[in-house]
């Protein structure tokens, strides 16, 4: 760990998503220097300022958790290098926004967890991954009309499919717009060719949340908890009791991997003031793919 004295952060935002920064920070080694919010959206013992221009306290490292179309100029107002500045996802509003900041700290938080950490030191045991099927929808708590659902939702696998196998080969992309303009596209399928086969769903209007990732092999990563399948079939020269012909079915439970207890947040502060390499990703790589998303673009409209 970084020495503490010398991190001096001001969170700037403290609403929906900054509050749990707040939190974050106040229950880690180093020092919260400020909070920039005109309304946060909890009890604040730090000094709180309404715009960046107002701050005039000292601090090293930055963590910007605003709206995305605000995320250059703030950038650009800091008095810090990009490198010490961690902006929330999408990082901008839009491609050319993210070029913008690719040298700032992605705020992309499943990149620092023990789950994905696991699965990139331990994909061998699958052998040749055979698919990758993700699910990242809920019935809302909100719709947004900034940005996409694929930016909200969708661009946390994106990124972790990014992270495991490179950049995607993009098939098909198909969004649903479900609500009246300014709300952006609120569900998508997208599907990519290589270098797995994949199809990934997100979307803002599904009946139950479900946060689920298989990567066909299998590993099994539901929310917080992953898992381990070794069920597989193998080839026979007769019938199973089942009367499977040619094939048995050697089942096995799931096993769970025991992942350190520690928040994915304390892991992404962590990784944002140590900058390790592993840690590291080019934000205008996942903007391209998002990109690349639209340019393949089927919008199928089931607003009534």
């Amino acid at each position: 760990m970084i020495n503490s004295i010398r991190n001096k952060i001001l969170l700037i935002g403290c609403g929906y998503w900054g509050k749990n920064w707040y939190k974050t920070i106040k229950s880690s080694p180093h020092q919260l220097a400020g909070v920039v919010d005109p309304k946060p959206s909890c009890v604040i013992d730090e000094p709180v300022f309404r715009d960046c221009s107002d701050v005039d306290i000292d601090f090293t490292h930055a963590i910007v958790a605003t709206e995305p179309s605000t995320h250059v100029k703030i950038v650009n107002s800091l008095p810090l290098p990009q490198e010490n500045i961690l902006v929330e996802k999408p990082c901008g509003l839009d491609a050319n926004e993210g070029f913008k900041l690719n040298n700032c700290f992605p705020g992309y938080i499943f990149l620092h967890s023990a789950a994905l950490r696991y699965i990139q030191e331990n994909i061998s045991k699958i052998g040749s991954p055979q698919y990758w099927r993700s699910v990242r929808a809920s019935m809302g708590p909100r719709i947004r009309t900034d940005v996409s659902i694929l930016e909200d939702y969708l661009i946390h696998d994106l990124y972790l499919y990014q992270s495991i196998f490179g950049q995607p080969e993009i098939s098909e992309s198909i969004f649903e717009r479900e609500f009246e303009p300014p709300v952006k596209p609120s569900s998508i399928n997208l599907f990519f060719k290589s270098p797995v086969p994949a199809s990934l769903y997100s979307s803002w209007n599904y009946p139950i949340k479900e946060r689920k990732l298989i990567i066909k092999g299998s590993f099994v990563w539901e929310n917080d908890d992953l898992y381990f399948s070794s069920s597989k079939y193998i080839t026979i020269d007769s019938v199973d009791d089942l009367g499977n012909q040619g094939y048995e079915l050697k089942d096995s439970p799931l096993t769970q991997i025991n992942l350190p207890i520690v928040s994915n947040l304390e892991l992404e502060l962590d990784a944002f003031l140590n900058r390790p390499e592993k840690f590291t990703l080019d934000i205008s790589k996942i903007w391209s793919i998002i990109d690349n998303c639209y340019e393949k673009n089927t919008t199928r409209e089931t607003v009534p």
